[in-house]
C-alpha cells in the first residue's frame, strides 16, 4: 500500500482540479501520510494546503512543477521541500 504522493496538483495548477483543502481530505480517506503540492509554477496552493493539514494525520511537502525549455524539448522539472514563499516563486507566477 502507498502511504506517500509526491506530484499533486491543486486547482492552483493549469491542470488541477481541487483546493488545496480538498485534496487533504481525499488524501486522508485514501490513507495518505504524505503529500507534495506541486502545481505547475505556482505555489499559491501550498500555505493553504499546511494549514488545512495541521492537526491532521498527513504531512504535507512544498514544491513545484517548474515548465522549462532546453534545447526545443519542454521539460518539467520537480522541486521538492521549496522555500513557498520565495519571490522567485511569486514571480514565477505573473510570468
Amino acid at each position: 500500500m502507498f502511504t506517500k504522493d509526491y506530484h499533486i496538483h491543486s486547482n492552483a495548477s493549469i491542470d488541477g482540479e481541487y483546493k488545496p483543502e480538498e485534496i487533504i481530505e481525499i488524501a486522508l480517506k485514501n490513507n495518505l501520510k504524505e503529500i507534495a503540492i506541486t502545481d505547475h509554477n505556482s505555489t499559491s496552493g501550498i500555505q493553504n494546503a499546511i494549514d488545512f493539514s495541521k492537526g491532521k494525520s498527513i504531512e504535507v511537502i512544498s514544491g513545484i512543477e517548474i515548465d522549462c525549455h532546453f534545447e526545443g524539448i519542454n521539460l518539467h522539472l520537480l522541486g521538492y521541500h521549496i522555500n513557498h514563499n520565495a519571490k522567485v516563486f511569486k514571480e514565477l507566477e505573473t510570468n
